[in-house]
């Protein structure tokens, strides 16, 4: 590694053999019609007073998980997400919900409109020219890249069908939560991806933006850059638990944390470029 390098910071620990996009405010921008986040939303379809109901349920993922898991099975796809929601639901309001059956009408219209409400849809979201000329450089380099995402299975479809993607992800390297049953940031996630593309956990970095559900991916072995396109993590990103946490991944820079798509692309070239150094 020379010093040019080093002060430049655009290298990464590893050579990689492959690429893992994340989709929403990674490959896309999205623009929701308000600026509720999921909290407000849930309090306002399911009329959770002020006093009333847990709302950190909504920031841990694991229950969001642990819920998905027990019923997956016998929710109907198509249910899954308002479903889910249906639950998390009752769980905030039980004096008003409580009663109700998991798939009572009521339950599942609310459950419905939180998805509606909170998940931009592939008509919202918005293909960054720089994110297209990156993802275009790196498949002129032959650099395998796949897309792994906790976005529901219609809403791919529907970034697959208003956006130009097929030449960067054809369809056998596009993995999707609600389809595997896994779901970020459990590291098995990762794991069936590499197992998939036939490399060694080791062989991939992850593109991703979220602190708490793609950072903790590089304990299964691979790296992974986090991308702030707009500062919306930089609070978070600069909070002491997660510089503790993630404090040896960042000094051996498996985890790398930027602002740029552009540095992303020299991040990756440089690191494709040595595999077989």
């Amino acid at each position: 590694m020379t010093k040019e390098k080093q002060r430049s910071g655009c290298f990464l620990a590893h050579p990689i053999r492959a690429v893992v996009f994340d989709l929403m405010n990674t490959i896309f921008q999205g623009r929701r019609k308000h600026r509720l986040n999921l909290a407000q939303i849930y309090r306002r379809e399911f009329e959770v007073p002020i006093n009333m109901g847990n709302l950190e349920i909504l920031k841990v993922v694991d229950k969001w998980a642990a819920l998905y898991a027990k019923h997956n099975k016998e929710w109907p796809p198509d249910l899954r997400i308002p479903l889910l929601n249906a639950e998390i639901g009752r769980a905030l309001n039980p004096k008003k919900f409580g009663h109700l059956h998991p798939r009572d009408d009521v339950l599942i219209t609310l459950g419905t409109q939180v998805m509606t409400a909170y998940q931009s849809t592939g008509k919202d979201w918005v293909l960054r020219n720089e994110v297209s000329a990156a993802l275009r450089a790196l498949r002129e380099e032959n650099i395998p890249m796949s897309l792994g995402t906790n976005q529901t299975v219609v809403n791919v479809e529907r970034a697959f069908s208003d956006h130009v993607l097929g030449p960067f992800f054809p369809p056998s390297m596009v993995f999707v939560s609600e389809a595997c049953n896994i779901w970020k940031p459990h590291l098995a996630f990762v794991e069936t991806i590499a197992e998939r593309m036939g490399l060694p956990v080791a062989d991939l970095v992850y593109v991703g933006n979220s602190p708490s559900k793609d950072a903790p991916l590089v304990e299964a072995g691979c790296q992974v850059i986090l991308i702030d396109h707009d500062g919306r993590y930089r609070r978070c990103l600069r909070e002491p638990a997660f510089q503790e946490r993630f404090r040896v991944p960042l000094a051996e820079r498996r985890l790398v944390l930027t602002g740029s798509i552009a540095h992303v692309g020299q991040l990756i070239l440089e690191a494709w470029r040595r595999r077989d150094v």
